[in-house]
């Protein structure tokens, strides 16, 4: 049964983002050069739609930076639809490439939940890992920092980000990893 759910923060993810906008650009700007230099009447419509769906979504970006409400998986979409373009343009190394970054986007904009079990804790990675609670020497949460002390000399710190965990509380769940640490 799950007993709490911590989420990590996420360093890397004004990275991703970053990189996920410059890869819609380059499409854009891809698209709009197919438009502009290549003549052939299936590419018209394909080109427009393509770069008409990432420019929109680009401005969307753009627009909601300014109030951090944007979700980068709509930006996300917009590289998979044109994927799907390139593809039907008879371009399928640039589709399937643009098809793999949005796959990995998916993956890499999620959110990082540590979950921990009566009998295991599950790390957020791809794919999951999963630690029995005697692979631990020590694991607290103070402060709002959770340190995870491995028995082979592994430690693992995180500063927990307060708004996101705010139902967390830290002497229940002290309790409940001391129960768990010392009986498995």
């Amino acid at each position: 049964m799950n007993k709490y759910n911590i989420i990590l923060p996420d360093e890397k993810n004004r990275t991703y983002r970053l990189v996920t906008v410059l890869i819609a650009i380059l499409n854009a700007a891809g698209f709009i050069y197919m438009k502009s230099h290549v003549n052939s009447e299936g590419s018209d419509f394909l080109t427009l739609f393509g770069g008409s769906i990432l420019v929109g979504q680009i401005g969307n970006y753009f627009f909601y930076k300014k109030r951090r409400k944007y979700n980068s998986n709509l930006l996300l979409i917009g590289i998979v639809v044109a994927s799907i373009c390139w593809m039907f343009l008879g371009m399928f190394g640039l589709g399937f490439l643009d098809l793999t970054f949005a796959v990995l986007g998916f993956i890499a904009f999620r959110k990082l939940e540590l979950k921990f079990y009566d009998d295991k804790i599950e790390f957020p990675t791809f794919p999951k890992k999963q630690f029995s609670w005697n692979e631990l020497d020590n694991l607290i949460l103070k402060d709002g920092i959770l340190t995870i002390d491995f028995r082979n000399n592994k430690l693992m710190q995180f500063t927990l980000n307060q708004s996101e965990n705010k139902d967390l509380n830290e002497a229940a769940f002290n309790e409940f990893v001391k129960n768990n640490i010392g009986s498995n």
